[in-house]
């Protein structure tokens, strides 16, 4: 990754704020601050310079609703889904903008509300067809290649929502490679954009391919961020993630602890959506070298952490791996539970004879029969 890029943003995540009383100043010094913390994998910084700039910002300040929207971003991924939602939902209509319809297809998504999932995919293509959005692109945010990407972005969400991932390649690939164009202004979109192609082509089972985006993406990760980068221990996950497919368990098992560990190291919050989807990925990992017992335990550590936080369950209660292990341990009735909930959301989601549908159909079978 380019060393400069590194520097400047590293100069501005650490610069003082200016001593002052004068709130548009305080605002726009948290919000340059806050982007570059964001920038180099900061996210915990981020988050807090996003929220003071929030406080002293107003609506007649030219970037609030950048802000608004920036703020959702490390919210859906660090702090509380809901204030997200609300967040991008604000920043959508003052300045409505296709990101704000693929970030909330995202978060409604991870909430298990597939209406307003097919509201805002329904929304966002209709403003990816609006030419009148293309004449307003504005060069200083990044110009044409800023908004293709978002173009691409959203009609890959459309198909990866529906499973079907080889048609959502291709949006994928040139959502990546216009990224790339811009990686000056904003370096994490690419890192981001590049796993996300690793995640798609995964899910195609093309692994050898899947493994080398992933392991492009880890070293842009450590070359802008380094370890501190939080998007570095997303890239670990993601290159374990590609070597569990390839059943290289014990590798896959390693790079899942490192990749909590960094966060953990980094202030994460235990109840954090990027904790959760890593710690579920070590249950799955477990689950896979037949280590039920290991896989609960690590369940059972996660739950502690979720009690108020019910979408986070979801997240975890409909993975079949774990309902799988809880079969195996003698915890029946948890998992019953959890299979009737994910068959109904998979069914609606999906179809009856979907490969996911019918797996949660044969571990119904299990606990019943």
């Amino acid at each position: 990754f380019d060393p400069a890029i590194t520097r400047r943003n590293l100069a501005e995540a650490n610069a003082a704020i200016p001593e002052t009383a004068d709130p548009d100043i305080l605002a726009a010094a948290y919000w340059k601050r806050g982007l570059a913390a964001s920038n180099i994998g900061r996210s915990r910084q981020a988050r807090d310079d996003f929220r003071t700039a929030l406080q002293y910002s107003s609506y007649r300040n030219r970037f609030h609703p950048n802000l608004l929207f920036r703020l959702a971003n490390i919210e859906a991924q660090f702090g509380n889904l809901d204030r997200a939602i609300t967040l991008c939902e604000e920043s959508y209509f003052l300045r409505p903008r296709i990101k704000h319809c693929e970030q909330l297809v995202k978060s409604y998504s991870r909430k298990g509300d597939f209406k307003n999932v097919d509201l805002y995919l329904g929304v966002g293509l209709a403003l990816a067809e609006a030419d009148k959005i293309v004449k307003k692109a504005k060069r200083r945010n990044g110009g044409p290649a800023a908004l293709k990407a978002q173009i691409n972005g959203i009609h890959a969400q459309y198909y990866k929502y529906q499973g079907k991932y080889a048609q959502a390649e291709p949006y994928f690939r040139k959502r990546l490679e216009l990224l790339l164009e811009i990686a000056d202004r904003n370096p994490r979109s690419g890192i981001n954009a590049r796993m996300d192609l690793c995640a798609n082509l995964r899910k195609q089972k093309r692994l050898l391919e899947a493994e080398i985006e992933a392991r492009k993406a880890l070293r842009e990760a450590l070359g802008l961020g380094g370890l501190e980068g939080d998007f570095t221990a997303r890239g670990v996950v993601a290159l374990g993630k590609v070597l569990l497919k390839q059943k290289r368990f014990a590798e896959a098992e390693k790079l899942g602890r490192a990749g909590l560990r960094l966060l953990e190291e980094a202030g994460v919050p235990p109840d954090a959506f990027s904790i959760i989807k890593t710690r579920e990925f070590l249950i799955t990992v477990l689950a896979g070298q037949s280590d039920f017992s290991g896989a609960v335990a690590e369940y059972d550590r996660a739950r502690q952490f979720l009690e108020e936080n019910s979408y986070k369950q979801r997240l975890l209660t409909l993975k079949a791996e774990i309902q799988m292990a809880l079969i195996q341990v003698g915890r029946l009735d948890d998992a019953a539970a959890y299979i009737g909930k994910s068959y109904t959301v998979l069914r609606s989601r999906f179809w009856e004879q979907h490969r996911k549908t019918a797996i949660r159909l044969g571990l119904r079978g299990m606990v019943f029969y």
